[in-house]
């Protein structure tokens, strides 16, 4: 029984084309630096590349937030949360916004990024269309300037020098596209005095994370209520399906006058403090089913008269919320 049970250790003949099968197996994942086994980008080494505002200088990713470049294409493929950071950088008003892209030793190339809508050419790295929410990918692709024949600076030698060193350049397939995108949810949006429309980036809402919103305005509808100290109150509502978990996040109030000239207001909160009356649940958190609206105030001032009051009706997704 027992020299059965071991006979599969006795020496036995391998066919040829199956000792080559595996042997060629073996060669592949030795040579893909992300092969199990194998060690993967080194991420830390580019934590100093910097993707920043060219204006405020304000970080919207680094180096280190980069999964693969793929140099030929000139496609970067960015972790999901950098990559919500980006589409809210770029969320801002204006048919294009101009970044710089430094290291250590100074600036590599400028850069922009710019809407197809757009008339004016433009010379440099640009990233295409990616607000309002041209894409929803993390990937994003940036190409030789806008309606333009000029040089081509994307190909830096000390950029991919840099990227080389931390075993981030690779070919990305274009089907990485859509297995790796943004997820969105977004409330019917209507025109009229008055109107809100939101989208929810749903891969933010993780319980105890800083979750993204983007609020879209009829600026006409705004317009008529301008006055000269208004200021809008924002509160994001949020309760679980079967309602054992409600809480209401009230931001700080943003001047009236702001978003009427931008149309768009980027909403960064944490709904995680349940009302009075609703526990936090000391269960370990799960996907669950919840609602999600947004109401809005406009005041004479911070904490003054209100002058009007409208919002963004409920909608469904999913969040990390305590057990019912």
């Amino acid at each position: 029984m027992r020299a059965d049970l071991f006979g599969w250790l006795r020496p036995r003949r391998v066919p040829l084309a199956v000792f080559l099968a595996v042997m060629g197996v073996g060669l592949v994942l030795a040579l893909h630096p992300s092969a199990e086994g194998q060690p993967g980008p080194q991420r830390e080494k580019v934590a100093d590349l910097e993707w920043v505002d060219a204006e405020t200088g304000e970080v919207i990713f680094r180096g280190s937030d980069l999964i693969e470049f793929d140099w030929d294409r000139q496609v970067l493929w960015l972790e999901k949360r950098a990559a919500i950071d980006f589409l809210c950088w770029a969320a801002r008003p204006g048919l294009s916004r101009a970044f710089v892209l430094r290291d250590r030793d100074g600036v590599i190339y400028r850069g922009q990024t710019v809407s197809s809508f757009s008339s004016a050419s433009y010379n440099g790295p640009t990233f295409m269309d990616l607000f309002p929410l041209g894409t929803t990918s993390t990937l994003f692709p940036l190409a030789n300037g806008y309606a333009s024949g000029a040089q081509d600076q994307r190909f830096s030698p000390r950029l991919h020098a840099r990227l080389e060193e931390a075993g981030l350049l690779h070919p990305i397939a274009p089907e990485t596209s859509a297995r790796f995108g943004v997820n969105l949810v977004s409330s019917p949006y209507g025109g009229g005095v008055k109107q809100v429309g939101a989208v929810y980036f749903a891969d933010t809402f993780r319980r105890g994370e800083e979750a993204r919103a983007i609020l879209r305005f009829d600026t006409v509808g705004l317009d008529k209520l301008a006055g000269p100290d208004r200021v809008l109150e924002i509160t994001i509502g949020l309760m679980s399906e079967q309602g054992s978990f409600h809480s209401e996040t009230a931001l700080a109030p943003v001047p009236l006058e702001q978003v009427i000239r931008e149309g768009y207001y980027v909403c960064r909160f944490r709904p995680w403090t349940p009302l009075p009356g609703y526990p936090e649940g000391t269960q370990p958190a799960q996907q669950r089913s919840a609602f999600v609206w947004v109401d809005v105030v406009v005041r004479e001032k911070a904490g003054g008269a209100e002058v009007a009051a409208f919002g963004v009706a409920p909608v469904q997704i999913n969040v990390d919320i305590p057990r019912d």
